[in-house]
């Protein structure tokens, strides 16, 4: 019953995207339709096929408990890992039919989602404001991040791994060997 505390359909509010867009935090202007169907991830592949076959055969309206429990692994907190959100304008409104799960395929412990819409024939508005200011700097900075963030993965490369830290000791070990090197040639 969805009006049951247990029941998935209670884990929707919960659920990071839906908070991230219900506090304006993420993906703006962008809509989803009304999810009524059961999460998408992550579903446990049992042998002997049961738990694909109560998952494969159930609707998106909720037959799964005709069929059998859903099937989720474990370890993991079901979740709706696969979304359809679409950009919607005031002047020509896409009208959602259908949002659904469909059923799960047995290389992959999600199940894909697909949406049915109608499209106005007019086209969507292109004078579209983003919801935030546009920073004029942005390739500079990207290219600043991208530098800081070599140099920090390479820092850890070097302190974390077993491989870095042989890095290390083999350049530390050759610079000494040609510093010596180099020494007995120059006492010559």
């Amino acid at each position: 019953d969805p009006s049951d505390p247990l029941h998935y359909s209670q884990l929707l509010a919960s659920d990071q995207l839906t908070r991230e867009r219900n506090a304006g935090r993420t993906l703006h202007g962008l809509v989803e339709a009304p999810v009524r169907f059961p999460p998408t991830y992550k579903y446990h592949h049992g042998e002997g096929g049961g738990g694909e076959t109560a998952v494969g055969n159930a609707d998106a309206v909720g037959d799964a408990e005709a069929l059998g429990k859903w099937d989720w692994a474990p370890h993991r907190w079901p979740s709706w890992c696969d979304r359809i959100l679409y950009l919607d304008s005031s002047t020509a409104s896409v009208q959602p039919h259908t949002y659904t799960a469909l059923p799960l395929q047995r290389t992959s412990d999600h199940r894909p989602v697909a949406l049915a819409v109608s499209i106005p024939s007019k086209p969507l508005s292109s004078k579209m404001k983003a919801p935030f200011p546009l920073n004029p700097h942005w390739k500079a900075d990207r290219a600043a991040a991208r530098q800081r963030e070599l140099v920090v993965g390479v820092l850890a490369w070097l302190g974390l791994t077993w491989e870095g830290r042989a890095a290390v000791l083999v350049a530390l070990v050759g610079s000494l060997g040609g510093w010596a090197v180099l020494r007995s040639l120059i006492a010559f």
